[in-house]
Formats: structure tokens, sequence, C-alpha cells
């Protein structure tokens, strides 16, 4: 009798070490079971910003998320359509800043995301009458120049006139959301070659060359940005990038 029993807590013991070598668990609960695809999208907790404000550049009051995992990425649109997971313009935290597009009343949309690509869907969107209490300034540029500072409280307008034969070396401090380079064409010219030197995303300085082509001639534009944020400096490495960290059109 005794031999029986114990050939049958052998048999149990290896029955238990079978299911625990499957993944499985000796009570057929499924605990070692895990599903490795993550399809849950994050959630907006609390985004809010100052219903008024005085420049473009309007301060973020409050951006939070919670997700199953992990937040990875956050946005700010003026667009009620989502931003796809692989857009220009996702910040690994929260920003502290939003521009707007225009003064008024602007509305602002919140987006997170997680590192599986799933986007959430919009968070309440936050309205903010916007009021300039200084005026845009345009700063025309038809000659090579010195430091020039955007004004304080202003957005500034650097706007590089088509000079045939002009060669054009440019350099700015202060140059912030809200403020704009702006290169026309030549009439009658060839698109406009217009490259961004960043070998150095931490020096806070980012340069632009730009080549106008015209009647098999080229006249030469280089701007050099100086003071540039750390954080914006090593998201910067072209046109589209850094039209993601000033705002849409701040290169034209």
């Amino acid at each position: 009798m005794s031999r029986k029993t114990w050939s049958y807590v052998i048999v149990s013991i290896a029955l238990a070490g079978t299911l625990q070598a499957c993944g499985g668990s000796s009570d057929g609960g499924g605990g070692g079971t895990v599903d490795a695809t993550d399809t849950t999208r994050p959630t907006i907790t609390a985004f809010t910003l100052p219903a008024t404000a005085s420049s473009l550049t309007v301060s973020v009051s409050a951006f939070t998320a919670t997700d199953n995992v992990a937040v990875t990425g956050y946005m700010i649109t003026q667009s009620a359509t989502p931003p796809v997971a692989g857009a220009v313009g996702w910040t690994a935290t929260a920003p502290a800043t939003v521009t707007s597009a225009g003064t008024g009343t602007q509305t602002f949309f919140p987006w997170v995301k997680d590192a599986a690509g799933n986007v959430s869907a919009v968070g309440t969107p936050a309205t903010v009458t916007i009021t300039l209490l200084t005026p845009p300034v345009s700063v025309a540029v038809s000659a090579s120049g010195t430091d020039t500072t955007s004004a304080v409280g202003a957005d500034a307008t650097f706007k590089f006139a088509a000079v045939p034969g002009a060669i054009i070396v440019y350099n700015i401090t202060g140059f912030g959301p809200g403020d704009k380079l702006v290169f026309p064409v030549f009439p009658g010219g060839a698109p406009n070659q217009l490259d961004i030197v960043n070998p150095s995303p931490t020096d806070g300085i980012v340069t632009f060359q730009l080549i106008r082509n015209v009647g098999g001639q080229k006249f030469d534009i280089t701007v050099v940005l100086n003071g540039i944020a750390a954080a914006q400096d090593q998201q910067i490495s072209d046109p589209a990038t850094f039209n993601g960290v000033f705002g849409a059109n701040s290169i034209q």
C-alpha cells in the first residue's frame, strides 16, 4: 500500500513540472501566458491652456496622459485629424508651450502615443483668444548683416530680398516660435535649394545654406541662428523638423 501511495506522488510531481515547462500553471489558471501585442490606446487625462494670451506662443498649463504600458509621445495640433505615429512634431515629454497659427480665437487639440504606435483619441480641445500686445516686425534683408535680435514680445519675419549677385551672410539671435525666415524665389528663376546644416545638435546653432539658381548662375545666402535652446537644437535636421519646432511656415 505504501508503494502505491509513493508512486502516485511521483506522478503528480512530474505532471506539475510538465505543466510549468509548457508555460501553464498547475492550478489550470494559465498564469504563464502573456499577450505581447499592445493594441490599447493611451488616454489623455488633462489638457488645459490659458483662456487668453498676448503672444502666438501659448504656455501649456497642464498636459497629462496614461497608458497600459507607457506614454512615449506628446503632440498638440490645431487640427482634429489624428496625427500618425511617425509624424514630425512628436515630443518625448509634454510640451511647455504651443505655437498658434494666428491671432484671435484659436483651438488646440492634444494627442499622445505609445511605443507600439497607438495614438490616442483626441482629448478635450482648448480654446485660446490671442491678442498681440506688440505688432509683428518685418525685417527686409537685402545685404550681408550683423547680429540682429527679433524684438521681444513680437513675431519677426526676416525676408531675404531677391538681389541678383548678392552674397548674403546673416546672423540672427533670439529666433523663436512665431518668427519666420522667408526666401522668395527669383522671378523666372528655378526653385531655391535649401539645406539645414546642424553638425552639432547641442551647440544652440543652426545654419541655413540656400542657393538661388537664376540663368545658370548661383547666388548664396547663409543664415546662422544663434542661441537656440538645446532641446530645440536636438530636434532640427531639415526644414520639416524646423517647422515642427518653431511652427508651421517658419520657413517659407
